[in-house]
């Protein structure tokens, strides 16, 4: 995963703002998971995912 325990403290206490999309998605995705991205814009959301 390569992330450092700092990082790691940051991301569980959701602390999004100093993690790259990239960082979140190798620690999701080291625990089993995918990452969706949801743009909202009013009352529309767009969903951005790699399996879409």
């Amino acid at each position: 995963m390569d992330l450092t325990q700092p990082t790691i403290s940051a991301l569980e206490a959701g602390d999004l703002d100093r993690s790259g999309l990239a960082t979140l998605k190798a620690y999701v995705e080291a625990l089993g998971g995918t990452v969706e991205v949801t743009a909202t814009f009013g009352s529309r959301k767009l969903v951005l995912s790699p399996h879409a």
